[in-house]
């Protein structure tokens, strides 16, 4: 009786054993009794079997699993490189695209002969800017149009040679001069150059080309490019446009577009439009209006 109960705590202890979680002592009476006990061997064979036979179950489901895992873990990443190089090429070329333009529009804006037009809508009316640059002359031509009231109507023209400002003004029939003066219109050239502020700094540059978005466009018969929220500095005011047509060949803006707004006068869609031609402006083009057509103003 005394074998049998032996065999009942051995066959307990047995699963312990095997795990090894059984103290030195105990594992001595354990085998102790194994020496002698063939219904107890058989049991723990049996026992090792089964564990090995669950162990290799569980090796092979993680096996398996981090098969899976990994698998799914390299198609993770090959989207993630895909996602990165698609990004790295569109911000690439922007960059590019947006510095060589840059580089353009200040090349047209330094140059020492040309005409360029500066045309701003917005509602009734309209304010035409023309400036005749040939070496040190200059000749500045504002128009203002009001459809609504013909007695707003008027034109300014300011006339530089080398130090030398003149001003001619015309406004209900009446004609002025001064003869040292100075006028604060915004000239074509300028403003362009405005615009063209779109990569003057790392950041600018940076914010343009991810946040801006670009197109190829036609805009009054030139090929362009049209881009939305690109962020300029208009005369040193940073600002963020709605739309933007910027001229492929040199560089400068054609049209720029605003957000519709509703003022005391109704809705307003203000739109600047801009016109340029290189080496064509002549002497008489340049020519000082005549004086003797004007009061002189002291």
């Amino acid at each position: 009786m005394k074998e049998k109960k032996n065999c009942k705590i051995i066959q307990d202890l047995l699963p312990n054993y095997i795990e090894k979680l059984t103290k030195e002592e105990t594992n001595s009476f354990i085998e102790e009794h194994l020496k002698e006990c063939e219904e107890c061997n058989s049991i723990l064979e049996k026992l090792q079997k089964d564990i090995n036979i669950d162990t290799n179950k569980i090796n092979k489901k993680q096996v398996n699993y981090l098969k899976k895992y990994n698998k799914k873990m390299k198609t993770l990443k090959s989207m993630l490189l895909i996602i990165v190089l698609i990004f790295i090429i569109v911000i690439g070329r922007k960059t590019l695209l947006l510095t060589t333009l840059s580089e353009k529009a200040n090349k047209n804006i330094n140059r020492d002969n040309y005409y360029a037009r500066l045309s701003q809508y917005e509602g009734t009316t309209i304010l035409i800017t023309e400036t005749y640059k040939k070496g040190q002359k200059q000749k500045n031509i504002q128009t203002y149009y009001d459809s609504q009231n013909n007695e707003h109507n008027s034109k300014l023209i300011e006339y530089l040679d080398n130090n030398t400002t003149k001003l001619y003004t015309e406004l209900n029939n009446e004609k002025i001069a001064i003869l040292d003066g100075n006028s604060a219109m915004l000239l074509p050239m300028k403003v362009s150059e405005s615009y063209s502020h779109y990569s003057t700094t790392i950041w600018k540059l940076i914010k343009n080309t991810v946040f801006s978005s670009i197109n190829k466009a036609k805009c009054n018969g030139r090929d362009c490019y049209y881009f939305s929220s690109l962020e300029t500095d208009m005369m040193g005011i940073s600002e963020v446009g709605s739309g933007i047509y910027i001229d492929e060949e040199t560089g400068l803006p054609i049209r720029t577009t605003s957000a519709t707004t509703k003022t005391e006068q109704g809705i307003s869609d203000p739109i600047i439009e801009f016109y340029y031609e290189f080496d064509s402006v002549t002497d008489d083009d340049i020519k000082e209006p005549d004086i003797s057509q004007y009061t002189i103003q002291h």
